[in-house]
C-alpha cells in the first residue's frame, strides 16, 4: 500500500506561576514590598526584609507562629497563590547586676546577692519594662541606686522603680552605707564627762568616756543598770536604734585595823574583838558607810581613851562609844 506518515502532536505547558503575598502586619512588622510572582519548580529569588522596631526579622514562615520557613532557595511547590508571614525575634539587651554584700538586689522578681563587686548578667527583651528594688540587710541604709548605659552616664534613683530597656547595654548597682546610731551615757548615780556618742553598725564603739562616782570605783559601760553586757571600746556595734549604755560601779573597800586590848571588849558594827594587848586584826567595811564602836573594860579596869588614826590625819582621842 501507500506509505504513510503518523503525526504526532505534543502540547507543551509553561510552568504555572503563583502569586506570594507578604505578611508583615500580623506580627507587627512592616515590609516595602507586598507580593511577587514565582514559579513552580524554581527558586523563590529574592524575598524582601521585614522591619519591626525592637526586632530581628527571622524570616518568611507559611504561618504566622511555626510553620515551614521559605528562604531565596527553596524550590516553587504551589497550587494556588501563596501568603508568607513575617517572624521576629525581640533583641535582648544584657543587663549587669553588681552586687553588694549588704543589700539585696530584686530585678523582674528574682533576688541577687554576693560579695560586693562581683556581679551577674541577665538579658532581657528589648523595649520590655525592668522592675528593681533594694532591701538592705539589718544595720544598713539605702543611699541611692545606679543605673549606668554607655553615653549617658550613671543615673541616681531610688530603693525601687522600673525603667524601658532601649538602650544596648545597662548596668545596674547600689549604694548601701551602714547605719549611725545615738549612744547614751548613763552615769547611774555618778558622773560621767561625755553625754552621747554616734557609733557606726558593724564598727568597734571606740573611745568611751570614764565615769566618777564618789567612793566607788568605774567597771565599765553595761547594757543596764544592773548585769546585762559590757560594752568596751572594742566591741562591735550590732545595735539596729539608739542605744543607753548605763555605768556600773564598786565601792571601795576601807580597811580598819583593830589593836586588841587584853583588858577590854572592843566593839566594831555589833561585832566583839578581844586578844592579847598590841595583836590585831583587820576588817573591811564599805567607803562612806557608817562605823559603831563601843569599848567595855575587863572587870577592874576603867576605860581612858579610844584612838581613832588615819593616813595624814594623825590620831584623835573619843569617847567609849
Amino acid at each position: 500500500g501507500d506509505n504513510q506518515c503518523a503525526k504526532l502532536n505534543f502540547n507543551i505547558s509553561s510552568a504555572s506561576a503563583y502569586t506570594v503575598n507578604f505578611n508583615a502586619s500580623t506580627n507587627g512588622g512592616s515590609v516595602s514590598v507586598s507580593s511577587k510572582i514565582v514559579t513552580n519548580g524554581q527558586p523563590y529569588g529574592t524575598l524582601p526584609t521585614a522591619t519591626k522596631s525592637g526586632y530581628i526579622f527571622s524570616g518568611w514562615y507559611t504561618s504566622a507562629s511555626g510553620g515551614t520557613k521559605i528562604t531565596e532557595s527553596s524550590t516553587v511547590s504551589l497550587s494556588s497563590n501563596q501568603t508568607l508571614y513575617a517572624q521576629f525575634t525581640a533583641y535582648t539587651v544584657p543587663i549587669e547586676i553588681v552586687y553588694n554584700s549588704n543589700a539585696t538586689i530584686t530585678v523582674n522578681g528574682v533576688s541577687y546577692t554576693g560579695t560586693t563587686y562581683d556581679s551577674t548578667t541577665i538579658t532581657v527583651d528589648d523595649g520590655s519594662t525592668v522592675t528593681w528594688s533594694v532591701t538592705p540587710k539589718t544595720g544598713y541604709t539605702f543611699t541611692s541606686f545606679l543605673i549606668e548605659w554607655p553615653g549617658s552616664g550613671t543615673t541616681k534613683y531610688t530603693s525601687s522603680g522600673s525603667f524601658t530597656a532601649d538602650e544596648e547595654q545597662y548596668e545596674l548597682s547600689a549604694t548601701i552605707t551602714a547605719s549611725s546610731y545615738t549612744v547614751t551615757f548613763n552615769a547611774n548615780g555618778g558622773t560621767t564627762p561625755t553625754a552621747s556618742k554616734t557609733v557606726t553598725y558593724g564598727s568597734t564603739y571606740g573611745t568611751l568616756p570614764t565615769a566618777t562616782k564618789t567612793g566607788s570605783t568605774f567597771q565599765g559601760w553595761y547594757t543596764s543598770a544592773s548585769g546585762g553586757t559590757q560594752i568596751t571600746s572594742s566591741s562591735t556595734v550590732s545595735i539596729t536604734s539608739d542605744q543607753t549604755l548605763y555605768a556600773q560601779f564598786s565601792i571601795y573597800n576601807t580597811p580598819i585595823e583593830i589593836i586588841f586590848n587584853s583588858n577590854a571588849t572592843i566593839t566594831v558594827n555589833g561585832v566583839n574583838y578581844t586578844g592579847t594587848t598590841n595583836d590585831s586584826t583587820t576588817i573591811a567595811v564599805e567607803s562612806g558607810t557608817t562605823v559603831t564602836w563601843s569599848v567595855t573594860p575587863n572587870q577592874g579596869y576603867n576605860f581612858t581613851s579610844f584612838l581613832i588614826e588615819w593616813p595624814g590625819s594623825g590620831t584623835t582621842e573619843y569617847t567609849s562609844s
